[in-house]
């Protein structure tokens, strides 16, 4: 017999329960308007040392970087910079001459 409490509750409204065998599978995360609950660990996306739901990644500012040296990886919309002629997200770290930050203008 299992106890409710040998377990955890999982999902964005906690409404389903995991028992203690399975419960190494799921990770806490930031979701929907930043609440913190567990969901199965394909569901989780860590960004500087906190999980998100994959889900709710925009609720929480989080972004896909699909430039440079970073690509496929994400990170804070404050970590990030985007080129307002392509619309492609880099990190604020990358030293990609092309990134956007990086770019000498002729009015510098």
């Amino acid at each position: 017999y299992v106890y409710e409490n040998e377990g955890i509750h999982v999902g964005w409204h906690s409404d389903s329960w995991v028992g203690p065998c399975c419960d190494n599978n799921y990770t806490e995360v930031y979701g929907r308007n930043g609440d913190q609950y567990y969901v199965h660990d394909n569901d989780a996306v860590e960004v500087n040392g906190e999980w998100y739901h994959d889900r709710y990644l925009h609720d929480n500012d989080i972004v896909m970087i699909n430039r440079g040296a970073y690509d496929g990886e994400y990170a804070h919309i404050d970590d990030t910079t985007c080129d307002p002629d392509t619309g492609d997200v880099w990190h604020i770290n990358d030293t990609h001459e092309d990134a956007p930050h990086n770019r000498v203008t002729e009015d510098a």
